[in-house]
């Protein structure tokens, strides 16, 4: 269901200008959004909560083996993806 949210949204968010503001002035979100859009790319320590919320999600909310299995395969391809990217100006300055 979680994934179908953020599926949803990822498509709306290129329709709706109104969402696309919201994001973007969003306290929390907006530094991310606007290095990543700005090709300053994703922080690494992104890394770490993807495997920290789907670890959990596989340890204690998923309880079929497919359903586990899909779920660390995308953690898996996304941190390849962060990882191989640039990384965000802040991991730079810890260089």
């Amino acid at each position: 269901m979680w994934e179908q949210s953020v599926l949803s949204l990822t498509c709306f968010i290129k329709s709706s200008d109104k969402l696309y503001r919201s994001i973007l002035t969003n306290k929390y979100l907006s530094p991310y959004v606007v290095d990543y859009i700005n090709g300053n790319g994703i922080p690494k320590r992104a890394i770490f909560l993807i495997w920290l919320t789907i670890g959990f999600s596989v340890l204690f909310v998923i309880d079929k083996i497919i359903l586990q299995i899909m779920l660390l395969s995308i953690a898996s391809i996304v941190s390849i993806y962060i990882w191989t990217r640039s990384s965000s100006k802040s991991d730079r300055e810890l260089e």
